[in-house]
């Protein structure tokens, strides 16, 4: 399918030229895929447009699906970071797996500040 998004946004002049429901249909395939751990620039690349426009669409369009993607996603990625701190078995692991930690935190602090986010 990804070929055949690709060929009809490369024949219709781009993703904003596409009919709303072919468009909606474009971006869930994005969504779904970065919520299985596809990078936006690998996913954007595939279907025949640049990342800037994949995200411009997506926080124009589905930004709450967006959103709720990436919380989810980083949410994973905490899970995995804390769990190769676990694992660490020496400086290297511990030092990469808490950078990893603080990163996802600090995403999710902003994204989902209601769980996330410091009380004041």
């Amino acid at each position: 399918m990804t070929n055949a998004v690709a060929s009809l946004v490369t024949t219709q002049g781009g993703l904003a030229q596409l009919p709303d429901n072919i468009r909606e249909i474009v971006l869930q395939q994005a969504i779904d895929r970065y919520s299985r751990g596809e990078s936006a620039h690998l996913i954007a690349e595939s279907m025949g447009f640049d990342v800037n426009t994949l995200y411009r669409h997506l926080i124009k369009h589905r930004e709450a699906d967006w959103k709720e993607a990436k919380v989810s996603l980083a949410i994973a990625e905490l899970d995995k970071a804390e769990k190769a701190l676990d694992e660490a078995c020496d400086t290297v692991g511990v030092s990469r797996a808490r950078e990893q930690i603080r990163s996802r935190q600090w995403q999710l602090e902003r994204l989902l500040r209601r769980i996330y986010g410091q009380d004041q």
